[in-house]
């Protein structure tokens, strides 16, 4: 029988794991900022204008820009993938076998299916510009029951309990409860939301926490029923997250949403099917074996060296040569 932790468990490995890489963590956010061009604050750029239009300032003396070739870096990695690796072709293990061939005809119609069905080259185009911005991909693949095609919809329900039958003698579909074919997700995790335990030498062994920000109105409906999961979302205590938007490339504050943590454990003699929790920092959401035992999480690194099994971005090399690069003098 598999070992299950309590909330204390979860939040000591939590934290364990939070604080391990948080200096790796601050540059993957800053090379995302550099990378953008988000690496001045508002402040300092009001600061630089203004010494920029002074009279009172000798010309020698004036600003001086640094051109940020890191954009232009990045892009040249990303763009060698995509012409030296533009796809996979699936063939046959022996060309002259009939059934070798017939079997990797079926094979590449399912990958074709998979590739246009969850639109895979998009994903593909995000993991590639974590790879190289940030030094690490990693993609979360899970079973999502209410995605793919709307396949029908539930019956309507009368307040006695009983399904609604219309004139024709057929049930009365409720189209606001549609019911989907499912589908498969792949959501890809930056990886300063991917922890790992301080103990763990090799990031595609250890075990590994997902952190999410997830509104805080969508958990609520979806345990609208249980009290005691409501109360580990935080019903009427709301806190405040300071939070790294990837789309806007910088820090906010946020009080609608809250942070969710996936733990999950591999196979192993005290998890034989492995094992996942669904928490938050005051409760646990959800439980389980992992589903046909298969470990959801696929990492690849950039750069690994010998002291950290975290991966590096090429920023990493490329930020010393940009400091020491000529800086033309504004006039």
């Amino acid at each position: 029988m598999a070992k299950k932790c309590n909330l204390a468990d979860l939040n000591k490995l939590y934290d364990d794991a939070s604080h391990c890489d948080e200096e790796l963590f601050a540059e993957m956010r800053s090379n995302l900022l550099l990378v953008s061009g988000n690496h001045y604050s508002r402040k300092t750029q009001t600061f630089f204008n203004r010494i920029r239009n002074s009279q009172k300032v000798a010309e020698s003396s004036k600003l001086r820009l640094t051109k940020n070739h890191i954009h232009k870096i990045t892009r040249y990695y990303i763009n060698s993938i995509d012409q030296k690796v533009p796809g996979v072709m699936i063939a046959p293990q022996n060309e002259m076998e009939m059934q070798d061939r017939k079997s990797a005809e079926l094979n590449q119609a399912v990958k074709v299916d998979a590739e246009n069905r969850y639109n895979l080259k998009d994903t593909f185009r995000e993991l590639k510009h974590n790879f190289v911005e940030i030094g690490e991909m990693c993609v979360f693949l899970y079973w999502d029951p209410e995605g793919g095609e709307l396949r029908g919809y539930e019956p309507k329900v009368g307040p006695d309990g009983a399904e609604l039958v219309g004139e024709d003698g057929q049930l009365i579909p409720d189209k606001e409860a549609g019911i989907f074919t499912g589908g498969f997700q792949f959501k890809v995790i930056p990886g300063f939301n991917l922890l790992r335990p301080s103990s763990a030498k090799n990031m595609k062994k250890c075990d590994h926490i997902i952190r999410e920000m997830v509104a805080i109105e969508e958990l609520k409906a979806t345990y609208s029923g249980d009290q005691q999961k409501l109360k580990a979302i935080g019903e009427g205590d709301p806190e405040e997250f300071i939070v790294f938007d990837t789309n806007r490339s910088g820090y906010e504050t946020d009080k609608t949403h809250v942070l969710v943590r996936y733990h999950f454990f591999r196979p192993s003699k005290v998890h034989p099917m492995g094992y996942f929790y669904v928490s938050t920092e005051r409760g646990i959401l959800e439980e389980g074996e992992l589903p046909f035992g298969v470990y959801p999480i696929i990492w690849e690194g950039f750069d690994v060296y010998a002291t950290n099994p975290r991966g590096y971005s090429i920023v990493k090399v490329a930020r010393p040569y940009q400091a020491d690069l000529p800086h033309p003098i504004v006039t």
